[in-house]
């Protein structure tokens, strides 16, 4: 138990700092080096990544219960 509940720590950790990132990127500005089409890819990206570590968790979070159960 004492691992699964480091893992979920860890993920939630990674969430979080998933968060930030898409706050940071909601506020970005296309210059000359980065376009609107890019930070659209980077936004679409980090959603992506947060609904999958948002899963992992809630797969995780059952699995515990399964096992305490």
């Amino acid at each position: 138990m004492a691992e699964i509940k480091q893992t979920d720590a860890d993920l939630r950790t990674v969430r979080a700092y998933l968060d930030t990132l898409i706050t940071v990127s909601n506020k970005a500005i296309a210059t000359n080096g980065v376009s609107d089409s890019q930070i659209s890819s980077y936004k679409s990206d980090l959603s992506t990544a947060r609904s999958s570590v948002s899963a992992a968790i809630a797969t995780l979070t059952a699995a515990r219960d399964t096992l305490a159960s």
